[in-house]
């Protein structure tokens, strides 16, 4: 918060606590005048990524290790992206943890119905772009509707099939380079 907002917060907590008053931090100029109730709306966007340690989850002879995210945040990290708006920020923070998008690959999409339409133009962007589209069988069948070719996998709690992998066999095969998805509420895949 404190480089979001730009302001020496564990400073001004610090003075607070041996017995400043707020008012006088506001007077020196530690604290700005404004209650925080309302936004200039020249202000920045700040966005917080977490930059998971995954290449840590597995052992070097391929065994899985616990991966299993607790408020401890071990070896977890953090990027911020700040601009003038959410989409260029957004962009930076995720420039900054992940590095950026591949430039081709695959990317495996899984929406909630509420998603559905508004994944649609950025599917067919992507597929556009090069990207093959592969998805679970409610969200393919409305790319398809759409004029998008999506080759359908298998959700993970699907019943396994000889023909078809699941999205979580295809990420292990490293098959997947990217994932857009929306939890329905129910699992995430």
């Amino acid at each position: 918060m404190s480089k979001a907002l730009g302001i020496p917060l564990a400073k001004a907590a610090s003075r607070i606590m041996v017995g400043a008053t707020i008012a006088e931090l506001i007077e020196e100029g530690l604290l700005p005048a404004s209650d925080g109730s309302r936004v200039p709306f020249d202000a920045p966007v700040a966005v917080k990524e977490a930059v998971l340690p995954f290449h840590r989850f597995r052992t070097r002879e391929g065994i899985m290790v616990d991966s299993v995210l607790g408020p401890e945040m071990r070896s977890t990290g953090e990027v911020m992206g700040i601009d003038r708006d959410f989409p260029t920020a957004f962009a930076k923070s995720q420039l900054a943890a992940y590095g950026g998008m591949p430039l081709a690959g695959t990317v495996f999409v899984s929406v909630s119905d509420r998603d559905k339409r508004a994944i649609i133009l950025p599917v067919l962007r992507l597929q556009q772009l090069g990207y093959e589209i592969a998805a679970t069988e409610g969200t393919a069948e409305v790319l398809r509707r759409n004029g998008i070719g999506a080759r359908e996998v298998l959700k993970f709690s699907d019943k396994p099939s000889p023909d078809a992998s699941s999205v979580v066999e295809l990420i292990h095969r490293g098959v997947v380079d990217v994932v857009v998805n929306t939890p329905s509420g129910r699992s995430a895949c």
